[in-house]
């Protein structure tokens, strides 16, 4: 299910992308190497030009534990090479333009009691396998697992796919593209269960990658909804597919091909396919690009009372409140998308952000309708939102910050700009709150630590310079040194009104007239503030003394 659901985006960075890895052939591993006992397991994958992946993939495989069968359908690059340098043959089969055929063509190859299918861009981490061994010595079930796609901008989409399922009873692929197994387990009457284990799948990682795979799935789709035009499964994706290039009238029509009509009123009650339960949403983001918004309304409600378990509808339903000024029912529909629990359907959608920037537009509501003091939930979403990472934040960096010191919890402030700045080293006005917020509480030493830690915040504005000069002094640097800081940063920021406070308090309280006087007169531009102490200075007769 495609979301088109980002961070706020006027209020966010976009993160720095990750540069692209020449791919280094890995060596086979040694006999005994790969860790812990053999598994009754066999990986199934279909590959084909995936030099880029394989390394990555194979980083992943315990490859002395398991058997692993691999169908190239047409690799021109490395990719046969580096699995025969793995110690991986790979079965040549040719593309006939059907995904399930090649994937069944691997599942005959399989010799072990289970299969496991993997795609070239899935990724794995060592506890993977070991949450995955007790499920082979369990009972013959197929197993969902936990698939997410990150976007390059967001935590990525996440859906429930059936991965693992018992070998030699049969069990095969169906559909030309997004094929699946339910329809033959069901058959089989073998039960599918959930397991807690979760695959990274890269494929859609970058908008390079989406348009590649967009283009490619375009005329397997055409096909496919050819032949299975009233599948819910297939009629989503294919809606999707013209959704992502921008054809959303076609999209529009692919959608309601199979809905009672285009009135969203005269739809009826929820329909018993969960894929079905999800084209309400998907119309009423279409409509938006329609610009059809109060059709996208309609339509959001309906996908509400469809699909409770999708928080999406209730986001969007408060965006278009908030866009009509109307920050009372805006909140309502964000404390209910809040309220609702993530859960991992069939479909795959991005409820991890849509929540997220739930959660924001609570604190930015609030803070709007009753400041930050009174905000009856803002700080447990903000606690929340901090505790679920800083990269993508969907707020402003200053608002947690501000919002948190108005609410008095200056602790989790604190917590919050630490976090925050070790992603954000750069921020200076961040480094200067929070300096300041440990001078005002006299943690003087935590202060030096920091520019100790840092070096690179040294001499980089005055307000900075001031502080580190203050704390020296009261935790006991000499005074001549501490006279030293101050004198390397009035010539380079002359102009800064905190530096020069500082700076005079210093020199009144030790008596430094003559060296002050002469220090200030070598300033190229000296500021209205300077001439006056400088004129200060002279009246207490010590104009001219060097």
């Amino acid at each position: 299910m495609h979301t088109g659901t980002a961070t706020l985006t006027e209020e966010t960075e976009r993160i720095t992308r990750m540069p692209i890895r020449t791919p280094q052939f890995p060596v086979a591993p040694e006999p005994g190497r790969g860790g812990g006992r053999r598994l009754d397991l066999t990986v199934c994958s279909i590959v084909r030009d995936e030099a880029g992946n394989l390394e990555d993939l194979i980083a992943g495989i315990p490859l002395t534990r398991l058997e692993w069968i691999v169908m190239d359908t047409g690799s021109r690059d490395a990719t046969v090479e580096l699995l025969l340098q793995a110690g991986i043959k790979a079965h040549p089969f040719s593309w006939c333009d059907d995904f399930a055929a090649a994937r069944n063509a691997s599942l005959a190859l399989a010799t072990r009691g289970w299969i496991l299918w993997l795609d070239a861009d899935d990724r794995l981490d060592e506890s993977f396998w070991e949450a995955l061994a007790p499920l082979l010595d369990g009972p013959k079930r197929a197993y969902r697992f936990l698939v997410r796609s990150p976007r390059e901008n967001s935590r990525g989409d996440c859906f429930r796919q059936i991965r693992l399922f018992p070998n030699h009873l049969g069990i095969a692929f169906e559909g030309r593209i997004h094929e699946q197994l339910g329809t033959s387990l069901a058959k089989l009457s073998v039960p599918v269960e959930q397991a807690n284990l979760e695959i990274l799948h890269m494929g859609y990682a970058t908008p390079a990658k989406r348009g590649a795979k967009l283009k490619r799935n375009r005329a397997l789709l055409e096909k496919e909804r050819l032949q299975y035009p009233r599948d819910p499964a297939v009629m989503m994706e294919y809606g999707n597919c013209l959704y992502q290039s921008g054809e959303y009238g076609e999209a529009m029509q692919a959608y309601l091909s199979l809905l009672p009509g285009p009135d969203p009123r005269a739809c009826g009650d929820a329909p018993g396919d969960e894929v079905l339960r999800h084209f309400p949403a998907l119309i009423g983001e279409t409509c938006l690009k329609l610009n059809a918004e109060e059709q996208a309304a309609e339509w959001f409600r309906l996908a509400a009372g469809w699909n409770p378990n999708d928080i999406k509808p209730l986001y969007w339903l408060g965006k278009n409140a908030l866009a009509a000024n109307n920050v009372h029912g805006a909140l309502e529909f964000f404390y209910a998308a809040v309220d609702r629990p993530l859960v991992i359907g069939k479909v795959a959608t991005d409820n991890h952000t849509v929540r997220r920037n739930a959660l924001a537009l609570v604190v930015l509501c609030e803070t709007r309708l009753f400041g930050a003091n009174k905000a009856p939930r803002g700080r447990e979403c903000l606690r929340e939102l901090i505790a679920g990472g800083l990269k993508n934040f969907p707020l402003d960096p200053r608002v947690p910050w501000d919002f948190l010191r108005a609410a008095d919890s200056d602790a989790d402030a604190e917590c919050y700009a630490r976090a925050y700045l070790d992603l954000a080293p750069a921020d200076t006005s961040m480094w200067e709150d929070l300096i300041e917020h440990l001078f005002a509480r006299k943690r003087h030493r935590e202060v030096l630590e920091v520019f100790t830690q840092r070096p690179a915040l040294c001499r980089r504005t005055g307000v900075l310079e001031a502080f580190r000069a203050k704390c020296g002094e009261a935790c006991g640097l000499a005074t001549e040194d501490t006279y030293a800081v101050y004198r390397e940063a009035l010539r380079l920021f002359p102009e800064d009104p905190t530096l020069l406070v500082y700076f005079s308090d210093f020199v009144n309280h030790n008596k430094l007239y003559a060296r002050c006087y002469a220090d200030l007169k070598t300033l190229v531009r000296p500021t209205e503030t300077v001439r006056d102490f400088l004129r200060q200075i002279e009246a207490m007769g010590y104009g001219g003394v060097t």
